[in-house]
């Protein structure tokens, strides 16, 4: 009697459920909508760009996962780059003491690259972050691509760039 009650337990136990995987976080640049690029010969390529167009390169000591998450959420913005972000319909929104800018995104991929343009700006020009991985050292670099009309306004882009950098090092412990 004892047995069949210990079969019969056993026949009714359900299998263990194995617990599923919880995404915490959600991309948002999943869900935007991106630029449209122009058809030219079967190929995809994006308009002219203007003069002024520099690089920055800067060496942190991070992982390209966590830098990503810097450049592109929300959170992760407002943490170095603004007071505050908020992203809608690709568009984003940068909030610096009072005054805001918008920027809409022109493209990204994850990991390796994230490319926004000033809403104020023209057409053509951009910024972008580009996450590349050194394949001897292994060393993380973010080039920073931007537009300057004149070498003072290049100058004071750098600088600003610079003083970015120096608080996006800080809020990720790379300096």
């Amino acid at each position: 009697m004892i047995e069949q009650l210990i079969n019969s337990t056993k026949r009714l136990k359900k299998p263990s459920k194995v617990p599923k995987q919880l995404r915490t976080f959600t991309n948002p640049m999943a869900s935007l909508t991106v630029a449209k690029l122009t058809e030219k010969k079967g190929t995809f390529v994006p308009k002219k760009e203007p003069k002024g167009k520099f690089e920055l390169e800067y060496v942190l000591h991070t992982s390209a996962g966590i830098l990503y998450e810097f450049l592109t959420s929300p959170s992760g913005l407002a943490e170095w780059f603004a007071d505050d972000v908020n992203i809608h319909d690709g568009v984003f929104t940068f909030f610096w003491e009072g005054s805001e800018q918008k920027a809409k995104l022109l493209g990204f991929k994850d990991e390796k690259f994230v490319r926004l343009q000033w809403l104020d700006k023209p057409e053509g020009t951009y910024f972008e972050f580009r996450i590349e991985r050194d394949e001897l050292t292994g060393d993380i670099s973010l080039i920073i691509t931007d537009f300057a009309d004149e070498a003072a306004d290049q100058k004071t882009s750098k600088l600003l760039w610079d003083s970015q950098i120096n608080q996006l090092l800080h809020v990720i412990g790379s300096y």
